[in-house]
């Protein structure tokens, strides 16, 4: 993706930051350096995990910043 993104960020940060914006909310304030982005783009970032995923989908869904909720033991 490095060989794509970093062009793309090069020549269009402000849309890649209006789209990450549309994802996480809008903000009048920039809070990095759009000149950064390019270099953003040629980092390869780590994974994640599946729990990870379903961890911050609870968070969502609840509201709450909390522990992951395995459910009752019962359930399980």
């Amino acid at each position: 993706m490095a060989d794509y993104a970093t062009p793309f960020l090069h020549y269009f940060p402000r849309f890649v930051w209006n789209f990450v914006q549309t994802v996480v909310g809008f903000d009048k304030t920039y809070h990095l350096d759009l000149g950064m982005l390019p270099m953003m783009g040629r980092n390869d970032v780590g994974g994640t995990s599946t729990k990870n995923l379903m961890h911050w989908t609870q968070m969502v869904r609840s509201g709450y910043f909390q522990a992951f909720d395995y459910g009752s033991p019962a359930a399980n």
